[in-house]
Parts: structure tokens; sequence; C-alpha cells
């Protein structure tokens, strides 16, 4: 039903809150060079604006564009729009770091990439498809596979693993000493 995992690989530090940070200063940056005037990035507004990076960045994963929009003075608002280009190349720099875990991975299953025949992606970021490109660009034989739910695929993979391990011939509970090997939890 599901193929052979031959090895997985993955880091807590490459999507999300980098890839929002990366939207905070650019938007920022923009702000100041269109109207000359700089925003504070005082608690309330850093929080807001990450907010709305987040949101952007989101909304990029199937848009063609989106903004940033923040409340910053109390009253003032500031809106600046993003392009997908924009954000692809603010985030290649970083998300071109999965191409160490990749080839980490492949080391470690002594395989060669003309070997991988199936790449499943999982997590939040593999929604940037940008994220598919270069597992593409590396990859280009395999069959790239984001249909699984990014949210549940982990937890499901836990759950097979677990069900793997436990050989229940009875109805009786065993116990079973759990490790977290996720360096994200």
């Amino acid at each position: 039903m599901y193929p052979d995992v031959m090895f997985r690989e993955d880091t807590s530090h490459l999507g999300g809150y980098d890839i929002d940070g990366l939207v905070v200063k650019w938007a920022l940056a923009r702000y100041k060079r269109e109207s000359g005037s700089f925003i504070a990035p005082n608690g309330p507004t850093i929080i807001r604006l990450r907010q709305a990076a987040k949101q952007c960045k989101e909304a990029l994963s199937t848009k063609m564009s989106a903004e940033v929009t923040v409340e910053y003075n109390g009253s003032k608002t500031v809106t600046t729009s993003v392009t997908r280009d924009d954000f692809e190349g603010l985030a290649r720099p970083t998300l071109t770091r999965l191409t160490t875990h990749l080839f980490e991975a492949l080391d470690d299953a002594k395989l060669a990439a003309s070997d991988v025949e199936i790449v499943i992606l999982v997590g939040g970021s593999s929604r940037i498809p940008l994220v598919t490109k270069i597992i593409r660009e590396e990859l280009p034989a395999a069959m790239i596979m984001n249909s699984v739910n990014a949210d549940e695929a982990v937890a499901l993979g836990a759950a097979e693993h677990l069900k793997n391990l436990v050989a229940v011939t009875s109805n009786e509970l065993i116990p079973i000493p759990i490790t977290d090997i996720c360096n994200a939890t």
C-alpha cells in the first residue's frame, strides 16, 4: 500500500519561522525605500508584521502575489505587495539548504540520486512551490508527492512505524517505550 521508506531526513530550521523573518525584513526595507520612513520594529509591531508575513507566505503557496499589511504607531497602516517571484528570490538561499539534507539522506541510505523513485514532501513548508522546484532540480527522475496532508503526514508515519514495532497477538495492551526521534519537538 505504501512505498518502502528507504531514508528520511528533516530539519526544523528550514521554513516557517525562518521564511517569515525574511519576509518581515524585506517588507520593512521596502517600506523604508518607498516612503523614506522607518517603522520601528517594536514588540507589537513585529508580532503583527510576523503574522502578516506568515499569511503572505501561505497565500503565495497558491497565488502569484499577496500583500503584507501591518499597523504601527497605534493608527498608521502600511501595505506592501509581494509577488511569488519576490518571495522565491528571498526564500531560495534558505530553502536551497534542503539539498544538504537531501544528499545526507541519500548518503546514509547508500543511494544515488538516480535511485530515488518517489519523494514524499511533508510539513508546512512543503506547500511552498519553490520546495518542489528545488527537489525536482536535484532529483529530476523522481515522482514528487505533495498530495499527502502535510500537517498529518508525520503523525501518520509515526503511527505506522509504531504499528510495525508492535506485534499484537491478543487483545492485551502491551506497554511500549516511545522515543522521540523528531528534532522539531
